[in-house]
């Protein structure tokens, strides 16, 4: 995720997502672009970020919130010091994250986005945060959604095992193939899938002012 403009951009903001590279020959978050004049009020909170070569943050830059961020990519030191309020670590952690963010316009769809920092074949994920117990339920790849279901069930209250190996990648149009990913980062689809009748959807409801997404981390 890049910002920058020839002229200074006027805040933009990056708020809760999780920022994935696979590898360290690249960037996942540029803000202000080296060759570009900086952004102003930029406010980033709450994000993840996961590999790259690094993330960047030109000395153009005015103004910026930054806080509540999780690095797992290199970040320099003076930017460090100036946005002391995020986690910059240089180790790899060893359990799976799982964020989960409810649809505000679809009852009982979420996207689930999984950093598999383990490589575990399968993680453990609760989908209470989505759906009532005897809620029939699908998951999809997010990456070869029309493939079909990867998961489908009925929820009783427990976390569920999500599958992690097996995904295969859609094909672009008019692009080769891309490299498979590795079971490191994957991204679902959870929808409901309601019965011909229904009494009281098994779903939670949307709520005028949306909660951020579940965050939590996978069980041991």
């Amino acid at each position: 995720m890049s910002w920058w403009e020839e002229a200074p951009s006027p805040k933009p903001e990056n708020h809760r997502h999780v920022l994935y590279y696979p590898g360290s020959a690249g960037q996942n978050l540029n803000v202000g672009y080296e060759y570009g004049v900086g952004v102003n009020n930029a406010v980033i909170t709450g994000n993840y970020v996961v590999n790259s070569e690094n993330a960047y943050f030109s000395p153009l830059n005015t103004n910026v919130t930054m806080t509540g961020n999780s690095f797992y990519t290199p970040v320099d030191s003076s930017t460090q010091t100036l946005f002391s309020s995020n986690i910059y670590s240089s180790s790899r952690p060893t359990t799976a994250q799982i964020f989960i963010r409810p649809n505000q316009y679809e009852p009982g769809r979420a996207n689930i986005t999984v950093v598999n920092w383990g490589n575990a074949a399968s993680v453990s994920v609760d989908l209470s945060s989505v759906l009532y117990p005897g809620a029939v339920y699908e998951i999809r790849n997010a990456q070869n959604y029309f493939a079909g279901p990867v998961l489908t069930g009925i929820f009783s209250g427990p976390p569920i095992a999500l599958p992690m190996t097996g995904l295969s990648l859609a094909t672009p149009v008019g692009f080769d193939l891309p490299p498979s990913d590795t079971t490191e980062f994957q991204v679902f689809v959870l929808r409901w899938r309601p019965p011909t009748h229904v009494d009281r959807p098994p779903v939670k409801p949307i709520s005028s002012s949306q909660r951020p997404p579940a965050h939590h981390q996978a069980p041991h």
